[in-house]
């Protein structure tokens, strides 16, 4: 009885293949986590604009046109754990950093961040 196996050339066939399989799907899922931090980034920016938005509305509905104060606004940050506060009071979140201006109720970014683009893409 003869017995049955795969040869070495079948087996290097097989390698070769899975190899080239893995060289062009593994550039495609390489940003991927990039690209889900810029998104969770823009979410929680916008909810952030929100809240500052609606803020202002109250002050301005009371009679004062000021907006939410650096405090408060720390105070709303805490919920959200992947943006980061330094010393300086500069948020970070996906590797950029910001800084809210509590006279104008904007975000100014910092331009001399690694990542420029991923900031770009967050849009503050």
């Amino acid at each position: 009885m003869k017995k049955q196996a795969f040869t070495m050339i079948e087996l290097i066939f097989v390698i070769v293949i899975l190899g080239i399989l893995v060289a062009i799907a593994l550039p495609k899922f390489s940003g991927i986590k990039e690209e889900a931090d810029i998104s969770k980034a823009k979410a929680d920016l916008a909810t952030i604009r929100s809240i500052l938005i609606n803020d202002r509305q109250k002050n301005i509905l009371i009679g004062t046109s000021t907006w939410m104060s650096k405090t408060d606004f720390d105070a709303i940050m805490s919920d959200y754990s992947d943006w980061k506060k330094d010393a300086s009071a500069k948020y970070s979140v996906a590797g950029c950093t910001f800084l809210y201006d509590d006279s104008s109720g904007k975000f100014a970014t910092n331009d001399e961040s690694k990542l420029k683009d991923v900031c770009n893409k967050i849009e503050f």
